[in-house]
């Protein structure tokens, strides 16, 4: 097993333990009177991941675009290592420079790393739905006449949440 791959596979093992904890509080038991348990999606998991994956995807795509030769940054998760499977370049730019190649293969590498890490969160976040106890009729306002003050009438509104 290659390094790189004990490394993603550490990084999974990780992520999945950090959900399964925080997951614990879930409707076992009896379910209240006037409630019922739905399916949700981890909204958390969803934005992290969402996060994680789309700020390295947007700089990596704005590089793909400005520099000449780095195209292959447009392909989501894929893009950086295409990119730096190609052999330098000596036009000058930033991702293709000689020069720079130390940095440029470090980024790229942290590229697909925050990528792969953000899709697979992300991912998962949609596929693994938690249940929760939601109350039955949801939220309920109604506007109807009060009594505002000693001698007066108004409108006031009533509801439950």
């Amino acid at each position: 097993m290659s390094r790189g791959t004990r490394v993603l596979s550490s990084v999974l093992v990780a992520v999945a333990a950090m959900t399964t904890i925080s997951s614990v509080a879930r409707a076992d038991g009896p379910i209240p009177a006037g409630y019922h348990v739905e399916q949700r999606v981890r909204e958390r998991m969803v934005l992290s991941g969402a996060l994680v994956f789309g700020i390295p995807y947007t700089l990596s795509s704005v590089a793909g675009v400005v520099s000449a030769g780095a195209g292959a940054l447009l392909v989501p998760v894929a893009g950086p290592i295409v990119q730096l499977s190609r052999p330098p370049q000596t036009t000058g730019n930033v991702i293709g420079d000689a020069g720079n190649r130390f940095a440029t293969t470090f980024l790229l590498v942290m590229d697909a790393f925050m990528q792969t890490t953000g899709a697979i969160t992300l991912i998962v976040g949609l596929a693994w739905q938690k249940e929760v106890l939601v109350r039955d009729g949801g939220v309920s306002v109604r506007a109807t006449p009060m009594r505002v003050g000693e001698s007066g009438n108004g409108l006031g509104l009533v509801g439950s949440f």
